[in-house]
């Protein structure tokens, strides 16, 4: 799954010095955030969620919104069906 850290920010009108400045570390620490994506523990997520101004969940750029999800397998699409 991906992490999109610097769109969210981008889309909150945060830039990337104004959300180190934040967080209280430099900016080459925020990129080295940008790149390690979901590598970052969560705790680190929420802080810089917090830091931004947003939810946590915005940074997943391929969460589930609609019925198909990737396999983390071999990147087949998974549909997904409802039970009645």
């Amino acid at each position: 799954m991906e992490i999109d850290i610097k769109s969210v920010a981008k889309a909150h009108g945060v830039t990337l010095v104004a959300l180190a400045e934040r967080l209280g570390v430099s900016r080459q620490t925020v990129h080295y955030y940008i790149e390690q994506g979901d590598k970052n523990p969560i705790s680190q997520l929420e802080r810089i969620a917090g830091a931004i101004g947003c939810d946590m969940s915005e940074f997943f750029s391929n969460a589930v919104k609609s019925d198909t999800i990737r396999c983390p397998h071999c990147g087949g699409a998974i549909k997904i069906e409802k039970g009645e």
